[in-house]
């Protein structure tokens, strides 16, 4: 079982927060992040400088658990629905740090 950093996502959800929201691309020419796109910066400390043609395994751990513990079938298709809000972004986010966080309690590291 993989340990999770439940402040990869409330570093996220700062990013999303300064940066807007962004729907279809990681990151978009405003700056602007995806909830995938935020939690790439958040692990990696920046962005990546390219669009990952592979998703590598330690961002999809972070994507699952989000997507998890909103119980969503897809993460890309609830960031990039049309009536998506920032301000859901960031709730999600800081909502999955503290499931997260609460797993996290109990697992021996």
């Amino acid at each position: 079982m993989t340990i999770l950093d439940p402040d990869v996502y409330d570093k996220a959800a700062d990013i999303v927060e300064k940066h807007g929201l962004s729907k279809g691309l990681y990151r978009d020419e405003n700056g602007c992040y995806c909830v995938a796109g935020a939690i790439m910066a958040a692990i990696d400390g920046e962005f990546p400088r390219y669009e990952p043609a592979v998703f590598p395994a330690r961002w999809a751990e972070y994507t699952d658990a989000f997507r998890w513990n909103l119980g969503i079938p897809s993460v890309t298709r609830w960031n990039d629905h049309p009536d998506r809000t920032a301000e859901e972004v960031v709730n999600a986010l800081r909502g999955t740090c503290r499931a997260v966080r609460g797993a996290n309690r109990g697992v021996a590291k």
